[in-house]
């Protein structure tokens, strides 16, 4: 008993600390081998997978082999195109058959798509001599999850014993790259038609014959790929490229082309010519290509990705240039002229890399960088801040104010009469005051015949309402010239605007010739801001009132009008009121930028 005891005592388990261990070397080993064993898996489903395709691909070689080549219409000698009749070919395609073009079948839940294509293929002077057979089956794959994988098959059919005689043509489409290559991929679908007859054929190296069809006039039809562009000057109809009145003639073969690849693009950044300044806005840019104008897109401050406006989905070959026009900074409400490519010198062409732009892009897919400098049209820009006035001493050594221009022409505007133009009125935004007396004269060269102008002001009594006419000397009584019109003598005559509470009056004033031309008739707050304004376009004047057109002048009777150079009236009369800003631009601005500047000065 006593050994037995002792044997007992003497045998050892296993503690916990070694279970643990050996559970965890299974562990590893576990993670370690089943990514191999579900590998191993996939391998097996992919390998079923593709024997199945193999499988459905043969059979419908099969199927195919046992149609007839090609079927005669007894009445009309042409090959038949009926789909019901069997024959080696696609339905509604060419070479015509039975076979759908895209098929789905489904094995052990798994679906499989097969595309059937039937090409003609040329030997010797016979472009349509044998029949090629392509099947394409997609099956799913076992490693990638949702995505196909394809598998082709090919084979070749020809016509046993004497080949049919057929009094037609053919039509060999090609499709070409932007270097005149074929397009070797993806396939493109190609349709021909005439009347109510309809044929499909899908390109193998760009390439696709529509053999054996009667004489006539035909529409060829290509479907362009969502991802790639044609050339601009060809008809795009609802996503399809098409080229009409295509004639085909007995025993020829009429050649088809058409130009398809990945899009080019570029980036315009827009400089101010005068300070280098980033123009960011809005405007209008136009394209042309090969002078052909192709595009006239609007655009403002959210077109733009950080600094730069971009235009996409452009043909990479040939020639294009750029327009803009009615453009806009948004920051500083700078206008600027048009500017048009085509008329530019080498100096004023957009740049890139450092040199005028000669027009092409870069390689489809990638981005041309071109920057551009523009001329602003604002000649005077003044706005009323004490840090906007300056004072000087004259010749006389009496102290004179000088209103400083914001525009960056330095186009500065020199008290000439009264005291008080360091008199502010503050309730609201800053504003000069005038009482009858005040006269400042701006200094810079005079705007003609087509011109805007812009003013933030508040009038304190009325001016008298003259008739609108092309003749005559009504500005000469009871006005309040907020802008003298200057004398334009015999020919020419200077503009001014008279305001007061009642209304705005444009006037133009030459020899025996002071004629209200554009009268509004309406209520100008005196205890709160308006933004009034003019515009003459080719001679003829507008008014605006909070940024809506009011009135429309007729055209000038004087050759020439310029813009005014005298801030707050002259000899037949004087402006009462407060004016807070005052623009003066060289373009006659759209409806639009007349507007949003209107905006602008009224939030100030």
């Amino acid at each position: 008993m006593k050994n037995i005891r002792k044997f007992v005592d003497n045998q050892k388990g296993f503690t916990l600390v070694e279970i643990v261990v050996a559970l965890l070397i299974i562990f590893i080993l576990v993670i370690a081998f089943v990514p191999m064993y579900e590998y191993i898996a996939q391998a097996m489903n992919s390998n079923k997978y593709k024997q199945v395709a193999t499988g459905l691909a043969n059979s419908v070689i099969e199927e195919m082999r046992a149609l007839p080549y090609i079927v005669k219409d007894t009445d009309t000698g042409q090959v038949v195109t009926d789909p019901d009749v069997p024959q080696l070919g696609i339905q509604g395609g060419n070479p015509p058959g039975s076979i759908p073009a895209t098929q789905t079948r489904e094995v052990d839940g798994k679906t499989y798509t097969i595309k059937t294509r039937v090409y003609w293929v040329a030997k010797d002077d016979n472009p349509a001599a044998y029949k090629k057979v392509k099947v394409t089956v997609q099956c799913p794959s076992a490693f990638k999850g949702d995505v196909t994988v394809s598998s082709d098959f090919f084979t070749l059919a020809s016509q046993e014993g004497e080949a049919e005689v057929f009094e037609s043509g053919h039509v060999l489409v090609h499709i070409r790259d932007n270097d005149g290559n074929d397009w070797s991929s993806p396939e493109i679908q190609i349709k021909l038609a005439s009347g109510s007859m309809e044929e499909t054929g899908y390109t193998e190296y760009g390439q696709v014959l529509f053999g054996i069809i009667p004489a006539g006039t035909y529409t060829v039809s290509a479907q362009l790929p969502s991802d790639l562009v044609t050339r601009p000057d060809i008809t795009l109809n609802s996503g399809w490229i098409e080229q009409s009145d295509i004639t085909v003639t007995n025993l020829t073969t009429t050649d088809v082309y058409f130009d398809i690849e990945y899009p080019a693009e570029f980036s315009l950044t827009l400089n101010d010519a005068t300070t280098g300044d980033t123009i960011k806005g809005h405007g209008v840019l136009g394209l042309n290509w090969n002078d052909i104008s192709i595009s006239s897109d609007s655009f403002d401050e959210d077109s733009f990705s950080g600094d730069k406006l971009s235009c996409g989905d452009l043909w990479p070959g040939g020639v294009y240039s750029i327009s803009l026009y009615d453009v806009l900074d948004s920051s500083t409400y700078k206008a600027y002229y048009p500017y048009n490519m085509a008329d530019s010198t080498a100096e004023s062409k957009p740049q890139l890399n450092g040199s005028a732009w000669d027009g092409t892009l870069c390689d489809p897919g990638t981005v041309t960088e071109l920057t551009l400098a523009l001329q602003s049209a604002l000649k005077v820009h003044l706005i009323a801040d004490a840090a906007a006035i300056e004072t000087d001493t004259d010749e006389e050594g009496d102290l004179t104010w000088i209103w400083l221009d914001e525009s960056g022409n330095e186009n500065n505007a020199f008290q000439v009469s009264g005291t008080n133009l360091s008199d502010f009125y503050n309730s609201g935004s800053p504003a000069i005051e005038f009482a009858g007396a005040e006269t400042l004269q701006i200094d810079y060269p005079v705007c003609h015949d087509n011109f805007t102008i812009l003013l933030k002001v508040k009038p304190s009594v009325e001016h008298e309402i003259d008739d609108q006419l092309d003749y005559g000397y009504g500005g000469v009584y009871n006005q309040h010239y907020l802008l003298w019109p200057n004398h334009g003598g015999d020919l020419n005559a200077g503009e001014g605007i008279s305001l007061g509470t009642n209304g705005i009056s444009n006037y133009e004033h030459g020899s025996d010739y002071m004629p209200a031309t554009a009268v509004y008739s309406g209520p100008i707050p005196a205890d709160e801001f308006s933004v009034i304004g003019t515009r003459y376009e080719s001679l003829q004047p507008s008014v605006y009132f909070n940024g809506y057109w009011v009135t429309t002048g007729g055209y000038s009777a004087r050759s020439h009008v310029y813009s005014p150079t005298d801030i707050g009236g002259g000899p037949y009369g004087y402006y009462y009121g407060s004016l807070a800003e005052l623009l003066i631009y060289d373009y006659p601005l759209s409806d639009d930028n007349i507007s949003l500047i209107s905006d602008y000065m009224a939030d100030e």
